[in-house]
């Protein structure tokens, strides 16, 4: 269960977030969604569900420490732009730690966590494996989904099909669970109701408006 504290610092960090970019919040949201659909197709279930909602509210929030001129860049980023946005990953975990309570602690953890990938590709560590939080494995996933998904002004979104399925990572839930394949999540996520629910209430990254918005 979320202590009083983790929920009161998500919800202000949250509204902060809301007045810097709202496209940032809404990326978060639809992300939270997505991650418990496919949470609730893997098994989990009450307290681990609500915590996976938690931490992908908050996976972003280290893109509050980003320049203007790097997080609303209308292209591509260059490769030293590139090295400046991956950090974000570290800033969040940074901001989060500044506090003594236990569960925003270890939601600092996941956000540090959730660009690693099972092959070790991701950043900042290049973890592998079982070594990367479940919770960052599942986010991670969904957030690659939602911006493979949206329109950016230098890309149009991508289809449900092979070229969005080969821009995904497998992901594990652990040494006691079947490993499940990235068509198997990407089906589940596709199945689910969650992204046209998420088109209609948060559509703005989505459905095709122009205001810049870089980052994977």
């Amino acid at each position: 269960m979320l202590s009083s504290t983790a929920i009161s610092v998500r919800v202000c960090l949250n509204a902060v977030e809301g007045l810097r970019s709202p496209r940032l919040l809404n990326h978060e949201s639809r992300v939270a969604d997505l991650s418990v659909a496919l949470g609730e197709r893997m098994g989990l279930a009450g307290g681990h569900l609500q915590f996976l909602r938690h931490a992908a509210s908050l996976h972003d929030i280290g893109k509050l420490a980003i320049p203007d001129s790097i997080l609303g860049k209308p292209s591509r980023l260059d490769p030293e732009e590139w090295l400046h946005m991956q950090q974000h990953a570290d800033f969040g975990a940074q901001i989060l730690r500044n506090t003594d309570d236990a569960t925003m602690r270890h939601t600092a953890d996941i956000v540090l966590q959730h660009h690693e990938f099972w092959d070790g590709s991701g950043y900042p560590a290049g973890l592998r494996g079982d070594a990367i939080l479940r919770e960052a494995r599942i986010i991670n996933l969904c957030d690659v989904y939602d911006a493979l998904r949206e329109h950016r002004s230098y890309k149009a979104p991508f289809r449900m099909g092979r070229r969005c399925e080969s821009s995904c990572k497998a992901i594990h839930l652990g040494d006691r669970a079947p490993r499940v394949s990235t068509q198997t999540c990407l089906l589940s996520l596709n199945a689910t109701t969650t992204f046209s629910a998420a088109l209609s209430t948060r559509p703005d990254e989505v459905l095709g408006t122009e205001t810049p918005y870089s980052a994977l």
